[in-house]
């Protein structure tokens, strides 16, 4: 759609262009980037890898024979049922896990092998980078001159 301004108008016309968006006009993207972030730790836990793609590491001989095989991070589902991704003031989203042993298997012990979940791994950043960047040109599109 073309719009045409005069001289006069065209400050103003480039003012509401530049003006930053709304919280509410942010609204739609913060909810799409905390469902893909969901999505993001969710599929990790599924696949036994990173977001990042590195697979966890093995569990251990005495936990195999304990759980009788089966997955690591995955027993009763308290962990999948716990991730966030919320609004954090104006602009930004936390991201993380409510369980109180969720940091243990995050960053790791001394006994036990990090297997993050919540990773702002390059691929994250870059999808997070064209949802936005999608998100700016459809708002820009609609902006009125």
């Amino acid at each position: 759609m073309t719009e045409v301004v005069t001289v006069e108008q065209l400050p103003a016309a480039l003012a509401r262009l530049a003006a930053p968006p709304t919280a509410e006009q942010l609204r739609p993207l913060r909810e799409d980037l905390a469902r893909y972030l969901l999505d993001v730790s969710r599929g990790a836990l599924e696949a036994a890898r990173s977001p990042a793609g590195a697979p966890f590491a093995p569990l251990a001989r005495s936990t195999r024979r304990r759980k009788r095989g089966g997955r690591p991070l995955i027993r009763t589902g308290a962990l999948a049922a716990s991730y966030f991704a919320r609004p954090a003031g104006a602009w930004g989203l936390d991201w993380g896990n409510e369980v109180t042993y969720f940091r243990f298997h995050q960053t790791g012990t001394r006994r036990l092998p990090a297997r993050p979940t919540v990773e702002a791994a390059p691929n994250v950043l870059a999808e997070i980078d064209r949802r936005t960047a999608d998100f700016a040109a459809q708002l820009i599109a609609t902006r009125p001159l």
